[in-house]
């Protein structure tokens, strides 16, 4: 009875091995549907276009805040930097705006401080950038790489009687040793006059 049982065995699998697979070929059909089963690559060379700018408003009172609205074209990687420069031509001052929004990096606050005097801030740079780091510069005069930008965005700055127009005056240094050790540390202490918005950033080399 054993003998028999074992045989039968051995017919079903030998049975088993030596059925045609075509049938799975059938379904599967690998070459048909190639492209179901591997996402095709798509390569993102090109940097954002800029194709508009607006501003909320064109005066702003010292301490007040703009938003600057950028329009780009990216269509494969997306946008994901921003940023635009305001220069004051009568004393070279300059305003950054940046985006306070990760999700929506074109919409940019224009910051004004409570200390900037009075005057006219006209746009000089918006740069872009997208997923895949492609950067573009777009300047009011084109340079190497940078483009010309194409928009005449301004907005003047009003009613400040706080005004800041000095820069701070360096009064003292000291250090704390004239010697140390490779890898070491050293302090240095830095003294200045600053008597309306106050020292806001130092740096020695």
């Amino acid at each position: 009875m054993k003998k028999k049982q074992t045989l039968a065995m051995f017919l079903a699998a030998a049975m088993v091995l030596s059925m045609p697979v075509g049938a799975y070929a059938e379904e599967l059909d690998v070459e048909g549907n190639a492209s179901s089963l591997v996402e095709p690559y798509i390569s993102d060379s090109e940097a954002p276009e800029l194709t508009g700018i607006t501003i909320s408003d064109t005066q702003v009172e010292a301490g007040g805040k703009l938003t600057l609205s950028v329009k780009a074209r990216e269509e494969i990687s997306g946008i994901w930097y921003c940023d635009a420069v305001f220069e004051n031509k009568a004393n070279g001052r300059k305003i950054t705006a940046w985006s306070e929004d990760s999700k929506n990096p074109t919409e940019l606050t224009i910051d004004v401080s409570e200390y900037e005097p009075s005057g006219t801030f006209e746009l000089v740079s918006v740069q872009l950038g997208d997923g895949a780091d492609n950067y573009v510069m777009y300047h009011e005069e084109a340079f190497g790489d940078w483009k010309e930008l194409p928009y005449d965005i301004s907005f003047t700055v009003t009613g400040n009687d706080k005004a800041d127009q000095e820069a701070p005056e360096l009064t003292g240094i000291t250090i704390s040793d004239t010697q140390v050790e490779a890898g070491g540390k050293l302090a240095l202490s830095v003294k200045a006059r600053e008597e309306i918005s106050g020292i806001w950033y130092c740096d020695a080399v």
